[in-house]
């Protein structure tokens, strides 16, 4: 089953979940995370700029280029800086971070962004991470951590909520994924979902798993962990679907008369060309598995990524 049977934890900015917490007082309420996204997890709220104690209402502030580093000065009061800080905030908050799994950012925020303005003097000169965001995102690579605008993406939300639920799997495994055996049975089931998004990662990653045997549990679970949500962050094509729509349909060559296999074909062909959605050749493949059942996709998240509510528009 792809719903959790445990709430899974995500990080939010504070803002996003409608508390007024930002420099001017206001707020950010994003309806999608508090009405949707909330019922399938526990939304855990962060906001570095308040957590320091800039308090609310407070000076805007926004990244500088200054020698050879970033730093977060005051928009009106260029005297105050902040990044010390807010570039501690995460060693303030490690043991909030550890069990979730992903965060969700508010866009923009020179402290939460992931592509904030960047300035020297007075001018833009591009774009770098927000303090407290990219320290997360270098301390935890693989932690699924997304902007809050591009959710109104339907590919780019689809990718974030694979990588959650994903990620919740792992951390449901009874022994944390340090048991060789059952590390190979998570990846057994995920080796479509994977195909899908990278298939370089996917032959990369089951070249590791032959001689992954040998390392440290921990170290083992850790690297493969993640080789597959760093695999998993690339977004599929009508290509690489259509390469696991049928290393799937392959399974039922035999079981299928010419008739239903040509019917299978075309539906995945048609898929591929644009003429329907995803959702219809992985509804052909579940009927088809349903009446002639095969261990290898019936255990095929790939075929059941997500509860139907997040799936779509």
């Amino acid at each position: 089953m792809s719903h959790p049977p445990a709430r899974w934890r995500i990080g939010v900015s504070r803002c996003l979940l409608g508390e007024p917490v930002r420099y001017d007082g206001g707020h950010k309420r994003n309806g999608y995370v508090v009405e949707t996204l909330q019922r399938h997890f526990d939304l855990v709220a962060f906001c570095p700029e308040l957590e320091v104690g800039l308090g609310v209402p407070r000076p805007p502030i926004r990244l500088v280029r200054h020698a050879q580093s970033v730093r977060a000065l005051g928009v009106e009061q260029p005297e105050l800086d902040v990044t010390l800080p807010l570039t501690r905030y995460l060693d303030q908050v490690r043991e909030r971070v550890a069990p979730l799994v992903g965060f969700i950012l508010k866009q923009g925020s020179p402290s939460c962004g992931l592509e904030v303005a960047l300035h020297e003097a007075e001018r833009p000169i591009g774009t770098t991470a927000g303090l407290f965001s990219g320290r997360l995102r270098a301390a935890l690579p693989w932690l699924p951590v997304e902007e809050e605008g591009r959710l109104s993406d339907p590919r780019l939300r689809e990718n974030f909520l694979t990588r959650l639920f994903v990620h919740g799997r792992w951390r449901d495994l009874p022994d944390g994924g340090l048991d060789f055996a059952t590390l190979l049975a998570f990846h057994r089931s995920h080796k479509m979902l994977l195909l899908a998004h990278d298939e370089a990662c996917y032959r990369r990653l089951g070249r590791w798993l032959a001689t992954a045997r040998q390392l440290e549990p921990g170290q083992r679970a850790q690297q493969y962990l993640g080789q597959l949500l760093q695999g998993l962050e690339r977004l599929p094509t009508p290509g690489s679907h259509g390469n696991a729509l049928q290393h799937l349909a392959g399974f039922l060559k035999r079981q299928l008369d010419a008739r239903q296999r040509g019917e299978l074909a075309a539906t995945i062909d048609a898929y591929r060309q644009g003429a329907l959605p995803w959702t219809t050749p992985v509804a052909l493949l579940n009927h088809h598995f349903q009446h002639h059942p095969h261990p290898f996709a019936l255990a095929q998240h790939y075929l059941r990524p997500l509860p139907a509510e997040l799936l779509g528009p």
